[in-house]
């Protein structure tokens, strides 16, 4: 198809929670096959191949909680 809008929508595909500077927020990535990209649900459509998105409510999970500890936070310093 090109450079052309793919006219049909297509549901994104949820990959999971995304937490980002206290908030917790939906990953989301293209459907189309060839293409696979992040997107967010504020966009209609993917702004690297410009299939139409459709978005729904993920399936609920019990959330995890994954830390680091501190002798690793001490190990990842840059110089």
């Amino acid at each position: 198809m090109g450079d052309a809008m793919k006219i049909r929508a297509k549901y994104a595909e949820f990959v999971g929670y995304e937490f980002f500077e206290g908030e917790l927020f939906g990953g989301w990535r293209c459907p189309d096959k060839d293409c696979g990209m992040h997107v967010l649900e504020e966009y209609s459509f993917c702004p690297h191949c410009g299939r139409k998105l459709k978005f729904k409510e993920p399936e609920k999970y019990d959330m995890i909680s994954i830390s680091v500890s501190d002798k690793v936070k001490g190990m990842m310093t840059y110089q």
